[in-house]
């Protein structure tokens, strides 16, 4: 199949653990026993410690006969968390997916793991908690405090950078498609009665309304027929994703109307320099109108393919291709199958012979195993 026909195959569906030291996670340390002094500072004696599991009795050097987790405030549901069992030797892989789990949670910033060794071998997970968050507050926003609609940065429990930065970055990502194209969205944590008080400054700036919606193409009569199905329209504020819509819909009504080589290329949104006004230029290729020469059924058919031609594709040749259409006679397919218990994937591929200006389509039926 060639480029064009895979994007008009797409077009048929679409309208119809992380890894540990990563942001926010700061940084592991995983010591083999062997060079558990030399290669990891432990956790503090003095650190609070939660017994995850605990033989009671002893046994031999090499076998873990205690497991715990040492650090102020942590909670005991952590151990949960922890898989590496007691009486086994130490293995680094599932410490490994410990540490990974631990990290999971979301509330600790560190983690040192090391084995202490006496009368009976313990395994400990020196953790270092992320403070809480005690204070949050919202600034810049608008007068209210509130941001744009649409746009949520929630109080997070514990003070994880990597995280507040994630929201902050996705709340400016927010505002920049609802048209606030100098929308910037940062924060402040500073210590504050043992925890730390978050500060989130929104300035949004203006919100850009939409001046004018130029096409660069069609003719004049097609763009105005264009133009009436799309939501952004001069006048009003400008919404990126009813953008990414309308040029879904736009090539869309090109595979409806035959024009199957339509190409949308991505809008260019020129701005005012006060970012207060924009104009929107779309930039679409229709070429010439293909007709349907011959479909073809193959697979796992329950009737003679007659059938098929005769009562489920209303495409004849010699008509106008139209997406809508075929999608429609592919939905009867699947619905008559189900009738009569058979659940199919139907899945439908298009050929294109430029020269001729005409479509053939293989649809495959396939039994769900």
């Amino acid at each position: 199949m060639n480029t064009r026909a895979g994007l008009i195959l797409a077009a048929f569906v679409a309208l119809s653990a992380p890894a540990c030291g990563g942001a926010g996670q700061g940084t592991r340390t995983t010591a083999p026993a062997k060079d558990a002094g030399a290669k990891s500072e432990p956790a503090r004696a003095q650190d609070p410690t939660v017994v995850c599991a605990d033989t009671r009795e002893s046994g031999p050097a090499d076998q873990i006969a205690r497991i715990e987790i040492q650090g102020a405030g942590v909670p005991p549901e952590l151990c949960a968390r922890v898989k590496h069992g007691i009486g086994k030797p130490l293995d680094e892989q599932r410490v490994d997916d410990d540490v990974r789990a631990l990290y999971a949670d979301g509330r600790i910033e560190d983690i040192i793991v090391h084995r202490e060794e006496g009368l009976r071998t313990v395994l400990v997970y020196g953790v270092r908690m992320r403070p809480r968050v005690v204070a949050f507050e919202i600034e810049g926003a608008d007068p209210s405090g509130a941001l744009p609609a649409g746009v949520v940065v929630e109080r997070p429990e514990v003070a994880d950078p990597g995280l507040v930065y994630a929201m902050t970055s996705d709340a400016t990502r927010k505002m920049l498609d609802a048209g606030y194209l100098h929308a910037k969205v940062d924060f402040e944590m500073t210590p504050r009665d043992g925890g730390v008080a978050l500060v989130i400054r929104a300035t949004p700036g203006p919100r850009a309304i939409v001046r004018a919606v130029r096409f660069e193409g069609p003719s004049s009569d097609r763009a105005r027929e264009l133009s009436a199905s799309m939501r952004t329209t001069a006048g009003k504020p400008l919404d990126r994703l009813a953008l990414e819509r309308d040029v879904l819909v736009i090539q869309a009504d090109g595979y409806d109307k035959g024009r199957l080589t339509t190409n949308v290329a991505a809008p260019d949104i020129v701005a005012s320099d006060d970012g207060a006004a924009v104009e929107i230029v779309l930039r679409v290729t229709e070429g010439p109108i293909f007709r349907l020469r011959k479909v073809t059924f193959e697979g796992d058919l329950i009737g003679p393919v007659k059938t098929y031609e005769r009562d489920f594709w209303t495409l004849k040749s010699g008509a106008i291709f139209s997406r809508t259409s075929a999608a429609a006679d592919i939905e009867r397919i699947r619905a008559f199958h189900e009738a009569r218990g058979s659940v199919v994937d139907v899945n439908p591929s298009v050929e294109l012979d430029a020269a001729h200006e005409t479509v053939d389509v293989t649809v495959r039926i396939e039994q769900r195993r």
